[in-house]
């Protein structure tokens, strides 16, 4: 359920940002794989997150880059 939530996270990003292209006409915000797994600690147990990368480095300075509200980033252990 929260691999799914963090893919659908990543999806509404890329849809917001579908039309944003740079001087060359290459899209400013594209997927980029998966982060390395890692364990998420629940009230039920561990189990293991592979969390969707974004690139989004073209884009405008004034535009707010991806960051996700499910995962902070550099978490290393999350209790729910």
């Amino acid at each position: 359920m929260l691999q799914q939530a963090l893919e659908n996270e990543v999806a509404e990003f890329l849809e917001k940002h579908s039309n944003s292209r740079d001087e060359n006409g290459l899209k400013t915000v594209v997927r980029n794989g998966y982060t390395p797994p890692g364990d998420i600690v629940t009230g039920i147990g561990k189990f293991e997150v592979k969390a969707p990368r974004i690139d989004d480095r073209k884009l405008a300075k004034t535009e707010e880059r991806f960051s996700s509200a499910i995962l902070p980033k550099y978490l290393r252990e999350y209790q729910i």
